[in-house]
């Protein structure tokens, strides 16, 4: 792979991550499959969600979508009844 289809291929994925992180901060959901769904939002056919620590108040998911390496998802609630609402969403570079 040449420098420049390379950093293409990173351009390409910084909007799509762009796109997603816009699309993500503020919304809010109760489960995974939630999530999932609002990330599908972006133009992803099937994006993988894995639990890696939830809480009462507050959970840390990481979504697996294709060409994108890792998205972590904060999200914080006020009530354990309450939705979570997303405050952050950041993104594992692919090597």
């Amino acid at each position: 792979m040449s420098e420049d289809t390379a950093a293409t291929g990173r351009k390409d994925g910084e909007s799509l991550f762009a796109r997603m992180r816009d699309e993500l901060m503020g919304c809010s959901f109760s489960t995974a499959k939630e999530l999932r769904h609002l990330a599908e939002r972006c133009g992803f056919s099937f994006v993988p969600v894995e639990v890696v620590q939830v809480g009462e108040e507050r959970v840390h998911l990481v979504l697996n979508p294709d060409g994108l390496g890792e998205v972590h998802v904060h999200a914080d609630r006020a009530q354990s009844w309450h939705p979570f609402y997303i405050r952050a969403v950041e993104r594992t570079a692919l090597a």
